[in-house]
């Protein structure tokens, strides 16, 4: 490896729909944290471990080593490949994980799902596909003691959703001792949580996506559209204009359904409770 080229001293690792663009908006604040600043998730472990060690490196150019570099996909610690290729990258290095109520977390991936890309299909239909990543992704003890045949607990963090909701501060503050960082107040008010967002005209939003993902793939096409073109601004326009400020009523979790996630989940939720020593009280089951 290249010592000199800057890297993530830090990866977040899960889980999609917990929290974590919320949590990054807070960390950002930090005078000591950075990320890039138009992708928190850079896929590198999962879709573009290929294209190499420079490649990673481009989203860090010029970043002091005085400060705290990040990449936090939420999508890596569902499977094991990643997180052996973030061990053979790192050994030593941080991971932190956020984790919400299954139950929710699942519905909530689905409802992003259907509304982003008319997705049409039944909720208990989805849960009954034991190969379907919505439910995997909810089972945080199984992939918690995956990643721990790799890392020591020392080295990763823990966040339940639900605590950086209702004691963000308290949340942040061992996050950042466990980050070896000062202190800092972070500024609530200024975060506005992330949600399941509809839209008029879906294809806008998939044509934002696709925008991006090519910019993320490429280097040079980051550098035209980003820095040249200021295309934030363009992405920025088209999200706000094409947003629905009031929203059609969504699926509604049903009782039947929400019963079988219940013994679904239940079995994972202890052992997730045994790896983390201690009780998690603010789930809803």
């Amino acid at each position: 490896m290249d010592t000199k080229i800057r890297l993530p001293d830090f990866i977040g690792i899960g889980s999609p729909r917990c929290g974590t663009t919320f949590l990054v908006s807070l960390l950002k604040q930090h005078p000591k944290i950075h990320f890039n600043p138009y992708f928190k998730e850079i896929h590198f472990f999962d879709n573009n471990y290929h294209k190499g060690l420079n490649w990673y490196a481009n989203f860090y150019k010029d970043i002091s080593k005085n400060v705290l570099c990040s990449d936090f996909t939420p999508s890596y610690l569902l499977l094991e490949k990643n997180i052996k290729k973030i061990y053979e990258f790192n050994k030593n290095i941080k991971l932190v994980a956020c984790f919400r109520d299954p139950i929710a977390r699942t519905f909530s991936h689905y409802v992003h799902k259907d509304r982003t890309r008319n997705w049409h299909k039944d909720f208990f239909d989805i849960i009954n596909d034991k190969d379907n990543e919505i439910v995997d992704y909810s089972l945080y003890g199984a992939q918690l003691k995956m990643a721990l045949k790799y890392f020591p607990q020392k080295n990763i963090h823990i966040i339940i959703f639900e605590d950086l909701i209702s004691n963000p501060q308290d949340t942040l503050s061992a996050l950042f001792r466990f980050l070896e960082i000062q202190e800092f107040k972070v500024n609530i008010e200024k975060v506005v949580k992330n949600s399941s967002n509809d839209y008029y005209i879906r294809s806008l939003n998939y044509f934002i996506r696709i925008i991006r993902t090519l910019c993320r793939k490429s280097y040079y096409m980051r550098l035209i559209f980003y820095d040249v073109m200021q295309g934030a601004y363009l992405l920025n326009f088209i999200r706000k204009i094409n947003y629905k400020q009031n929203r059609d009523i969504g699926p509604i979790l049903n009782s039947e359904s929400r019963k079988y996630l219940i013994r679904y989940f239940f079995k994972d939720k202890i052992l997730l409770e045994k790896l983390i020593g201690r009780k998690i009280t603010n789930w809803s089951f």
